[in-house]
């Protein structure tokens, strides 16, 4: 399933979903009829994966890994973009368990080991699975975020 806005005449594509089970149509003879889909981009689809066997790699760095991981699965994403990563590691895949470990988990362990972050970017041309390094971005200082928070009280 694919969601696009259309705006001043571009398409903005929000995302590609994968609907994970039968879609639950209500009746709605009393209220609104509702048809309820689950569905999930493709990280949520990762967290969903089983882990593919992997071969253990030594000196390669995270998107170099990232690469790797994200070729022997399944189900790619639309398109992919990564920094070169900023560390090497000494090892790779080496510690995983196919058994218990979802795709999603192991990406999550590569951005810790670079202190970097993976997200689903939308774009004008397709949403594509993002890598970012420690070292790209923005540097905001942390003093500089707690200073700029105001608390609002919910009631």
């Amino acid at each position: 399933m694919r969601l696009t806005i259309v705006y001043t005449e571009t398409d903005y594509y929000q995302g590609i979903y994968w609907i994970l089970k039968e879609p639950t149509p209500t009746a709605g003879v009393f209220r609104e009829a509702i048809t309820r889909v689950d569905a999930v981009d493709w990280l949520g689809l990762a967290y969903n994966m089983s882990l593919p066997t992997l071969a253990i790699y030594t000196d390669k760095r995270v998107d170099e890994l990232l690469t790797t991981l994200v070729a022997a699965v399944a189900v790619q994403p639309p398109d992919t973009g990564y920094d070169t990563g900023d560390s090497t590691m000494a090892t790779g895949f080496d510690k995983d368990d196919t058994k218990t470990e979802s795709v999603y988990a192991v990406l999550a362990k590569l951005c810790r080991s670079e202190f970097g972050r993976i997200y689903i970017t939308r774009s004008t041309v397709t949403p594509y699975l993002e890598f970012e390094s420690r070292n790209s971005g923005p540097l905001i200082p942390a003093a500089w975020i707690r200073s700029k928070i105001s608390w609002t009280s919910w009631s």
